[in-house]
């Protein structure tokens, strides 16, 4: 189930695309022999959010109340040449959930630490046509969780919740892709494919009565195609995209006893295929700056479970959609209002909170405040939905307040 979550990336196939279909236009002249530092460009966001549950959501026979998390993600990208640029993002997380047991007793998991660190590069192989993706993952993040950090995991890592980041380790990988771009008139076309290789990892690493019991996951390999069309239409402009991901076995071991070494079972799954569809519309107008309405659909297809067969009830789709706009000077100070939405089927085989059911909606306020080449934004978001595990509905709300900055 932590690999379910994980490997959803309907945001990397967006930004495969929109870096593709980038390099359809015109590109930009190079400076005359730019500095280090105007070569870099660096975003980061600081961002406190709460979400509390109308009534405690009974999971793992724990009565779940709140949960309050700090995050703060950064990225660095470096253009070395017009034809190539690295990126480098990782992050910081704190996550704390306050619980009770069935008897009334209070307790606060918690989880912290650093995130992964992806090293992403994008090579112009033909200008304006081939384009060459590497990422890099470097698994700094925690591994070896104990009972109560995977208890807070569970939690923090809901998809029903939004995570802004993900904190668990996800082991040593390598994704190679590349992407072709043309013309077909008045389309611009990207059509990408990559794969993905992932070293063996420890997620979890507990004891039972004093018994060390290590947890081993070997990931299947993934491989994801992509199309992207994007067109202007009168003063706006409209931009599709389709993808799939397929994916290889996973293998999961248990290991333990006097020896850690020993292992006690091995198990085999391989994740159903996942299908992204969305659009996005940016309207041309006089009195908005980069307005836009998008909408995403994810079909998750049902999995091999550990017997060899298709799992019943497992097939579940995501829908998110939802619009914003600023107010104000392109390049000067501006108001930022964003309105967005999901409904999530979950998965039905399992009542784990990474397999929820859960809808809610989203308004946030925010301004751009460019300052002495520095863009700083903060923001104040507020929610309001529901999640659902089994026949038990709860209503959540949440409060999130961010500070963004990017130097361009």
């Amino acid at each position: 189930m932590m690999r379910q979550s994980h490997r959803s990336s309907g945001g990397a196939t967006w930004t495969l695309v929109a870096v593709a279909l980038a390099c359809c236009g015109d590109v930009a002249a190079a400076q005359t022999r730019p500095t280090l530092l105007d070569r870099v460009r660096t975003e980061g966001v600081a961002t406190v959010t709460t979400v509390r549950f109308d009534s405690g959501l009974v999971a793992d026979s724990l009565s779940i109340e709140s949960l309050q998390q700090l995050s703060l993600p950064v990225t660095a990208q470096l253009a070395l040449h017009d034809r190539l640029t690295i990126d480098v993002a990782g992050a910081v997380l704190s996550g704390r959930v306050s619980v009770r047991d069935l008897a009334g007793g209070a307790q606060t998991l918690q989880l912290a630490g650093l995130s992964d660190l992806r090293v992403r590069s994008v090579a112009q192989l033909i200008r304006d046509r081939l384009l060459m993706t590497t990422l890099v993952n470097v698994p700094t993040g925690p591994a070896r969780l104990n009972a109560e950090q995977l208890a807070a995991l569970s939690v923090i890592a809901s998809p029903a919740l939004r995570p802004p980041v993900g904190v668990a380790s996800l082991g040593l990988g390598l994704n190679a892709g590349l992407v072709w771009t043309t013309r077909v008139a008045p389309w611009n076309l990207a059509i990408g494919g990559s794969y993905e290789h992932r070293g063996g990892y420890t997620p979890v690493d507990a004891e039972v009565v004093g018994v060390p019991l290590r947890t081993t996951l070997r990931p299947g390999a993934a491989v994801r195609v992509s199309l992207g069309a994007d067109r202007l239409v009168g003063q706006g402009r409209l931009s599709l995209v389709a993808a799939g991901e397929f994916f290889g076995s996973d293998s999961l071991q248990f290991s333990g006893g006097a020896a850690t070494d020993t292992v006690l079972q091995r198990l085999r799954v391989r994740l159903g295929p996942q299908i992204t569809l969305g659009g996005e519309w940016q309207p041309g107008t006089r009195w908005l700056v980069e307005p836009r309405l998008f909408a995403v659909t994810r079909v998750r297809l049902p999995f091999v479970n550990t017997q060899g067969e298709r799992q019943a009830e497992a097939t579940g789709v995501v829908i998110d959609a939802g619009t914003e706009a600023a107010f104000g000077a392109r390049n000067g100070i501006g108001v930022i209002v964003r309105l967005a939405g999901r409904y999530d089927t979950g998965l039905g085989f399992d009542d784990g909170l990474l397999t929820a059911a859960s809808s809610d909606l989203t308004g946030s306020l925010g301004v751009r405040w460019p300052i002495r080449g520095v863009v700083v934004s903060p923001e104040v978001a507020v929610r309001r939905g529901w999640i659902q595990l089994a026949e038990q509905r709860t209503g959540m709300r949440g409060l999130s307040i961010s500070v963004a900055t990017q130097r361009r």
